[in-house]
């Protein structure tokens, strides 16, 4: 292996610099926001940047990537026309032309409906595992999307990666345990009005009554769980929210203990699932509030 010289960038082992012709015919790249020529169709843009990369046979490249974009419909339709997806199918279809082996990837399924975003996430999937010599990097912000279509992922924040690993990796190491979302029924001055002469305020009532029953709550569930039991509660409304580590039979003994205590603290519903990837993501994204904050 030959190490770059200072300056020097490499891609495939072709120093970009000199080499850019061949270059871009191993990289793709599909940029957040959209560069399309407005009255140009989707089969035109498609023969220009399949002339750029090199393609030798373009007409044949370009029916192959119009048919696994599902864009047959819109082959003659310009930019300007075209539906948000479509218009998110045709960026992927320039990027995709000629085959590159490593393609990057910004918001991949942006603007599209969530049939479309399910079909180009299986396709996604699926062009990636044809590349074996290559890769696909994709920067997203739903974690749905990323376990769905990553071998390993990679949470960052403030440009600097907070953890790495593949989806079960991560939730093992930084999910932390339960989460608990409890709905509380509602104040009783706002159930039966005649009993105040004027109507209260909603908001504020809701707001005391919920801050009142949570920590009433919590202070319950810390005769079960401990002190250190908990971990970090969210508030909203009329629901609350607790991760908690529970291990064993403790965790039935957790269900039954909500039972027990429903009445006393207004419980109106509640859940219990295992911590997600969403909410690890939101986990490091409130560190960085805290830091600003800071």
């Amino acid at each position: 292996m030959i190490a770059p010289s200072a300056g020097q960038v490499l891609v495939n082992g072709y120093d970009y610099q000199q080499n850019w012709n061949q270059t871009r015919r191993v990289v793709g790249y599909v940029g957040e926001r959209d560069t399309l020529w407005q009255d140009l169709s989707v089969e035109q843009h498609l023969r220009i940047y399949a002339e750029l990369r090199g393609v030798k046979n373009v007409s044949n490249a370009v029916d192959f990537k119009i048919h696994q974009l599902q864009l047959q419909e819109w082959r003659s339709t310009q930019a300007k026309d075209l539906s948000a997806g479509a218009r998110r199918k045709l960026q992927w279809g320039i990027s995709l032309i000629g085959e590159p082996n490593n393609v990057f990837i910004d918001q991949p399924t942006r603007g599209m409906d969530p049939l479309t975003r399910r079909f180009m996430m299986g396709l996604m999937r699926s062009m990636a595992a044809m590349r074996s010599d290559g890769c696909f990097v994709v920067a997203t912000d739903l974690m749905d999307e990323a376990s769905t279509v990553s071998d390993r992922i990679a949470i960052q924040v403030d440009g600097s990666f907070r953890c790495f690993g593949t989806a079960d990796h991560i939730l093992r190491t930084h999910g932390q345990g339960f989460e608990l979302n409890i709905n509380f029924e509602e104040p009783p001055e706002l159930r039966d009005v005649s009993q105040s002469q004027f109507k209260p305020d909603r908001r504020d009532s809701v707001a005391m009554w919920n801050a009142r029953k949570s920590l009433q709550l919590e202070g319950k569930l810390r005769e079960l769980l401990g002190e250190g039991g908990f971990i970090r509660a969210e508030v909203d409304s009329l629901k609350a929210t607790w991760i908690f580590h529970a291990e064993g039979e403790l965790l039935s003994d957790v269900f039954q203990y909500i039972e027990d205590i429903s009445h006393d603290c207004s419980i109106d519903s509640y859940t219990i699932s295992r911590v997600n990837l969403e909410r690890v993501f939101h986990y490091f994204s409130l560190q960085k509030c805290a830091f600003d904050s800071d």
